[in-house]
């Protein structure tokens, strides 16, 4: 049996620098800086040389190497809709074309100033159904060049909700990053990402002040979700969880639980770790593994499908 290979997972936010080293899914040892004052601000990396070498000495100090990691993102500023797309249309065109022609319509900015993915998650007689994601094109750069000056490439890049999603068991629910300078906000239902957004807050603001931050803009996405799809209302049953650095304070979740009205779920991680590894804080960086661990699978399920078979990808 062929042993995973290494996968070197990197978290990037205002306050903090986190590696994780993973095998499949198994995480082996993991690692975290601080970043300095001036490197990163509102989300926008300010500095990419100074905080690429800052990288680099912690993939040296962490003993981690490698010239390819799975990085995440900021959502900050970056927009995701699920578009649908015509029969009509998608058996018409080949490629990313009706994706593109969807997403022109769905975008509120002009495509040329952002990066766009997708993926398609649902088919059905009505139409594909794809979920796009268009990220400024500043942020991207300037990430990309920061990791250029550590000396390493991303293999995948991934919003952070886009990783936080892969924790999640029950179909239904909402995930949150609490992070002293952000909130990750992501919504799922029915298996489908429904829902995500990142907020900017003041590193310096108390528990209380964080706590309502994360009750007004969890009513907000929530809100947002209702008024776009009325025939299905979230109700008050809705699992919440919450991962990231500010989370691992025990009184977080008793705050949040006496102030917001949605059950808290446990944080269960599907894969092997040391029991002193701090979830929590390394939440993104788990998700980012098994996003690496997903891509595998499907490549080798590709590896195994017949020349002369036609597919759909």
């Amino acid at each position: 049996m062929t042993m995973p290979r290494m996968t070197i997972t990197l978290d990037i936010s205002c306050t903090a620098i986190r590696l994780l080293a993973a095998r499949g899914r198994r995480a082996e040892k993991w690692a975290s800086a601080p970043v300095q004052p001036g490197m990163i601000a509102q989300g926008l990396i300010l500095d990419p040389e100074a905080l690429g070498a800052r990288i680099k000495g912690l993939m040296q100090a962490g003993n981690m190497s490698g010239r390819k990691v799975v990085a995440s993102i900021t959502g900050l500023y970056s927009i995701c809709r699920l578009v649908r797309l015509p029969q009509l249309l998608a058996k018409e065109s080949k490629g990313e074309g009706p994706v593109m022609q969807a997403a022109t319509a769905a975008m509120p900015v002009p495509l040329e100033e952002l990066y766009v993915s997708w993926q398609t998650i649902d088919d059905d007689e009505v139409g594909p159904l794809a979920f796009v994601i268009g990220t400024p094109r500043n942020i991207v750069d300037a990430q990309m060049q920061a990791l250029r000056s550590a000396g390493i490439s991303a293999r995948i890049l991934n919003l952070k909700a886009m990783a936080l999603i892969r924790l999640l068991n029950p179909q239904n629910a909402l995930i949150v990053n609490m992070e002293p300078d952000s909130l990750d906000i992501a919504l799922m239902l029915d298996g489908l990402p429904l829902a995500m957004r990142t907020v900017v807050q003041q590193p310096d603001i108390s528990l209380e002040e964080r706590i309502e931050s994360l009750a007004t803009n969890l009513e907000q996405t929530t809100l947002f979700h209702d008024y776009r799809s009325p025939g299905r209302l979230i109700g008050p049953d809705l699992p919440l969880l919450l991962a990231g650095q500010v989370a691992d304070d025990p009184a977080v979740p008793v705050m949040v639980q006496d102030t917001i009205p949605y059950p808290l779920a446990p944080l269960e991680i599907p894969m092997e770790y040391p029991r002193n590894l701090p979830i929590y804080q390394y939440a993104v960086n788990i998700g980012l593994a098994l996003a690496e661990v997903s891509m595998a699978r499907k490549m080798k399920a590709d590896e195994q499908i017949p020349e002369e078979t036609e597919t759909d990808e």
